[in-house]
């Protein structure tokens, strides 16, 4: 009985989460903030190489950002927010983790701020990250899982950025907004009807011990095939609307599957 209250004070402790800007181009600020889990090894170390090459692109987007089309004297920043599902800020080099390479988040977070006390209210996404853009609690409108989302009655951070004149282009899973808030909050997004990385099949069959593992394995695309890497293509997309005269201000949101379980990776990154 001690034990089992013990796995249950560890599912409701809060854990960690990051958050790294880059303000080298001074019209836009790029923002990292993992969420947060535990997960195996290997496949997270794979997954988190991943975002880390990512990011590098992104941030070069961003330095080389054109005019764009902006209202005269009208000097507020773009932002551009990567939300890699479910990674704990201890996974990463920066927060010191000995065995995860992280080179391009690394070199983020050199050029920006890190917060070092940044915490999540929830170990689950989709409650997590309600609260973020509220702000407030889960308990105060209900939004203690996976299918209590945001509604068109609740304030949120993206809605407040809209109504003040914002593009909010959005590419990437969803698990935040109901179907009606979606469009109050959001002005251009797609999923293209699938979101994750190329993962492989999973060792265990239904029934094993093992199974709920989440554990996937290595799967035979590569991690930079657009067409199977649905996180690869949106930050292609975003590439590409912010490389092309955007509507400025604009919010870039990219909320990638990340190290979501379950846990595979491409051939490439599994392999190193």
């Amino acid at each position: 009985r001690e034990r089992e209250r013990e796995r249950h004070r560890e599912r409701e402790r809060p854990g960690t989460s990051a958050a790294v800007w880059f303000g080298r181009h001074p019209r836009s600020l790029f923002i990292g903030s993992p969420s947060i889990t535990v997960f195996p090894l290997l496949p997270r170390m794979a997954l988190l190489r991943i975002w880390s090459l990512w990011v590098a692109v992104l941030a070069a987007a961003v330095v080389d950002l054109g005019q764009g089309a902006r209202a005269p004297g009208d000097t507020r920043p773009n932002f551009v927010i990567l939300l890699p599902d479910e990674t704990r800020a201890e996974s990463i080099g920066v927060y010191g983790h000995p065995f995860v390479k992280t080179p391009n988040l690394d070199a983020l977070a050199a050029n920006g701020t890190v917060f070092k006390e940044a915490h999540v209210l929830h170990t689950q996404c989709a409650p997590s990250r309600c609260a973020m853009i509220t702000g407030r609690y889960m308990h105060v409108l209900g939004h203690r899982t996976q299918t209590h989302l945001v509604q068109d009655y609740e304030p949120n951070f993206f809605r407040y950025l809209k109504e003040a004149g914002y593009h909010v282009f959005w590419r990437g899973k969803n698990d935040m907004f109901s179907q009606k808030a979606f469009p109050l909050s959001v002005t251009n997004w797609t999923t293209g009807g699938a979101t994750g990385i190329p993962m492989g099949q999973g060792p265990f069959k239904f029934g094993e011990t093992g199974y709920y593992s989440y554990l996937s394995g290595r799967s035979d695309k590569c991690g930079n095939d657009s067409s199977a890497s649905h996180d690869y293509s949106a930050i292609l997309q975003s590439l590409q609307f912010m490389q092309n005269d955007p509507p400025e201000p604009f919010v870039v949101f990219i909320p990638g599957v990340g190290s979501h379980p379950p846990y595979g990776a491409p051939f490439d990154y599994y392999d190193m």
